[in-house]
């Protein structure tokens, strides 16, 4: 985007050359400069932090106890968003059966 060859060109050309010339305000480039990361580009990071959950937990954790640990750890994020990014990962709980007493997570 014109925003991100900007600031990497900011210490070439001055700022007020470069809105002129991609016809943007000075205005509009400081505040994405001082945007914060949207959640599609905190998802890799996110994918990083359920999957370590997951095994911190002995492959046991599931997606509402992955969400209580991210909440804790001060992330947001659903309980859905936790499902659903498991499921792409192919992250799923290990269960075990024992004969007297059925599934057990």
């Amino acid at each position: 985007m014109h925003f991100q060859f900007m600031a990497e060109h900011k210490n070439m050309f001055p700022i007020v050359k470069i809105t002129k010339v991609f016809g943007v305000s000075r205005s509009d480039y400081y505040s994405w400069m001082n945007h914060s990361p949207s959640d599609r580009t905190k998802k890799p990071a996110h994918e990083m932090q359920i999957k370590q959950i997951f095994l911190h937990s002995g492959r046991r954790y599931d997606s509402p106890r992955i969400r209580q640990q991210l909440l804790r750890d001060g992330e947001t994020a659903s309980r859905p968003k936790v499902a659903r990014l498991m499921k792409k990962r192919a992250i799923a709980q290990k269960l075990t059966f024992h004969s007297n007493r059925g599934i057990q997570y």
